[in-house]
């Protein structure tokens, strides 16, 4: 925690703050002194931290964005753009959250996975593996997205509904309940998917081609578990 005396407006009146200073020296962002931000970590000169963040190890806030609530962010995520991480949620490993995409509640994102776009993860959501999440899509809920899953356009995954493995969920399709979408099933369109209704593992619904699949190499998964208790 700093003592240095400055004060910056968060966007709820001005609170005693000071400028980050990054491990090559430059001066970075804005950061609240009730946040936590380690020596390692790198915060642009324009990202925010505030409220009771926690940014650590070597993480990267860069462009507008911002860390705020009691989110943490750490090991080797990026967080760019005008992103928003927020509330109690957890960016872990080498994810990347981008543009404008926002993630808050109780979510947690690790692995190599992609979210961007105007995309919203919220609730208990989790997106893991290589998953990528974009566009205006939305999970919510319990929801799990994982694997080389892509969720993109308008879509809806919310409950506790899991898409994995290779499918995709796009359009302004739903999937929510208790549904599992899994293999290489496309739910485009319109479609609705209810728990009730299907445990889906079979050929496109609506369309024959899907998205192409994310190219993010291998890398090690955080522990998503170490941050439950804080």
């Amino acid at each position: 925690m700093s003592t240095s005396g400055q004060t910056h407006d968060f966007g709820r009146g001005p609170r005693p703050a000071h400028r980050h200073r990054n491990p090559d020296g430059t001066q970075g962002g804005w950061v609240a002194d009730t946040a936590r931000v380690a020596d390692t970590a790198y915060i642009g000169p324009h990202a925010k931290v505030y409220d009771t963040a926690h940014v650590r190890d070597q993480a990267r806030i860069t462009g507008e964005a911002c860390v705020f609530g009691h989110a943490t962010v750490r090991d080797r995520a990026k967080i760019s753009g005008t992103a928003r991480v927020s509330g109690l949620s957890l960016v872990c490993g080498d994810a990347r959250v981008s543009e404008n995409a926002e993630v808050k509640g109780e979510a947690q994102v690790g692995g190599t996975v992609r979210i961007r776009g105007k995309t919203w993860v919220r609730g208990n959501a989790q997106i893991l593996e290589r998953a990528q999440v974009r566009d205006d899509a939305i999970v919510e809920g319990d929801a799990i997205i994982e694997g080389d899953a892509v969720v993109d356009g308008d879509a809806r995954v919310s409950g506790l509904a899991r898409v994995r493995e290779h499918a995709w969920v796009g359009g302004y399709a739903e999937v929510k309940g208790t549904a599992v979408v899994a293999a290489r099933m496309h739910v485009v369109g319109r479609t609705v998917l209810d728990g009730s209704e299907a445990r889906a593992a079979g050929p496109a619904i609506s369309q024959e081609s899907g998205p192409q699949e994310p190219t993010a190499g291998p890398a090690e998964e955080c522990d998503l578990e170490d941050e439950m208790g804080r």
